[in-house]
């Protein structure tokens, strides 16, 4: 709200230093169209009175991210009954990994928490089986996006004997 004792004249946005939009009834909503981009908009708010004098508010930026986040580095570390899923993203996001005996069934989830580098632990896994997964990712305003279902296979149990020692 802006308001002024000689009363107010007109009020613009400038975005990037740019004269974006005005108005003349301050009351009036200031909009600018952001369009698809990762880089930061500058922004602020200039308003004149009715005889001359104007003031503007700070710079501000603002970010419109219309991007899923890019998941990057897969790799999958197999034991006996668990599997670590390690994945990168190209900006802070929350990892999951669905995963499940049959491609079709997906059927449990694992979550990471947000950042960059994602870890996640699947345990209770049988030995020597397949298993399917799908890594999705999404960011902080919602964009996600998905790799393709893979698989892994856990590690067989190995099991080793030795022969009685000695002679006779």
């Amino acid at each position: 709200t802006v308001t002024d004792n000689a009363g107010l004249d007109n009020c613009s946005l400038f975005i990037d230093g740019d004269l974006s939009s005005w108005t003349y009834d301050p009351t009036e909503n200031l909009t600018y169209l952001l369009i698809d981009s990762n880089d930061p908009y500058s922004f602020y708010i200039e308003c004149f009175d009715t005889i001359g004098n104007s003031n503007q508010t700070d710079d501000y930026e603002i970010y419109y991210d219309a991007t899923g986040p890019i998941i990057s580095n897969n790799q999958v570390s197999e034991s006996i009954y668990s599997a670590v899923v390690t994945f990168d993203t190209n900006e802070l996001a929350n990892g999951s990994v669905i995963y499940g005996a049959n491609s079709v069934l997906l059927d449990s989830t694992v979550n990471s928490n947000l950042g960059v580098s994602h870890s996640l632990t699947i345990s209770g896994l049988n030995a020597s089986t397949t298993y399917f997964y799908q890594i999705y990712a999404s960011d902080v305003w919602g964009n996600s996006n998905n790799l393709i279902i893979m698989n892994f296979t856990t590690n067989n149990i190995i099991i080793t004997t030795t022969g009685p020692t000695g002679g006779g």
